[in-house]
C-alpha cells in the first residue's frame, strides 16, 4: 500500500492461481457428489423396475413342461401311431403332450431310452416285445398277470406299471358285435401278444377256442 505494507497475501506467497486451484477442487467435488448421486438414483431406479418385472412374470400362469408318451417295437416303419396321436391333440387342443416312435433293436435297449427320455410318461408296446418287456416292468395289472402280455406302460415316480388295453376293447368290440348270442366255439389265429388278450376274453366270457400257430 502507500505506506509500503505488505497484503497477507502476498506474504503468505498466495497467488490468483491458488485461487483457480481451489475452484477447480471445489467442481471436482461436486461432480463427484453429483455423480454419487445419479449411481444411488440409478439403483433405485433398477429395483423399483425390477420388481415391478418380477411382480408380474410371477402373476404369469406357470407353463406346463411337456409330457412325452411313444411307442417302443421294432421294426416302426408302418405304425400310424404319432399321426393319430398328434392328430388326436391338436383336435382336442392338447398342447402339452407329444407322441413319439422309438425304435428298439432290442429290450435291452429299453432302460437307455428311459433314461434319455425322463420327460416320458407312458408308452405303448408293440411287437416283439408285448412279453419281453415283463422282466423290466415294476407292476402289472391284474389282468396282465393273467395275461402275461403288456401293450402300454405308465410311468411315474420312477416305477413302471404293466397295463393290456387289448381286454377291454376287445370285449366291447367282441359283445358289440355278437349282441345278446354267444357262438358254440371260436377259433383264433396266432398265439402272440395280441392273442393272449384275446384269449384271456373268450375265457371269461365262456366262449370255447382253438388256437391256430
Amino acid at each position: 500500500d502507500a505506506q509500503g505494507a505488505v497484503h497477507p497475501l502476498v506474504e503468505k506467497n498466495i497467488t490468483p492461481g491458488h485461487f483457480e486451484a481451489i475452484g477447480q477442487a471445489d467442481a471436482h467435488l461436486w461432480q463427484a457428489v453429483a455423480l454419487a448421486l445419479a449411481g444411488f438414483l440409478l439403483i433405485y431406479v433398477i429395483e423399483f423396475i425390477g420388481k415391478r418385472v418380477a411382480q408380474k412374470i410371477y402373476r404369469l400362469p406357470k407353463i406346463k413342461p411337456y409330457e412325452t408318451h411313444g411307442l417302443i417295437g421294432y421294426p416302426l416303419g408302418h405304425s400310424f401311431s404319432a399321426r393319430y396321436f398328434a392328430d388326436k391333440f391338436a383336435r382336442e387342443g392338447i398342447t402339452d403332450c407329444r407322441y413319439d416312435l422309438y425304435e428298439l433293436k432290442t429290450i435291452e435297449e429299453l432302460p437307455a431310452l428311459l433314461e434319455a427320455q425322463p420327460e416320458l410318461r407312458g408308452f405303448n408296446v408293440t411287437i416283439p416285445y408285448k412279453q419281453q418287456i415283463i422282466p423290466y416292468l415294476d407292476d402289472l395289472s391284474p389282468e396282465t398277470r393273467m395275461i402275461g402280455a403288456v401293450n402300454c406302460v405308465r410311468c411315474e415316480g420312477g416305477r413302471l406299471t404293466g397295463y393290456n388295453t387289448d381286454v377291454t376293447d376287445f370285449r366291447a368290440s367282441l359283445e358289440t358285435f355278437l349282441g345278446g348270442e354267444r357262438p358254440e366255439r371260436a377259433l383264433v389265429l396266432g398265439t402272440g401278444g395280441a392273442s393272449q388278450a384275446v384269449q384271456y376274453v373268450l375265457a371269461q366270457m365262456e366262449i370255447p377256442f382253438d388256437l391256430v400257430s
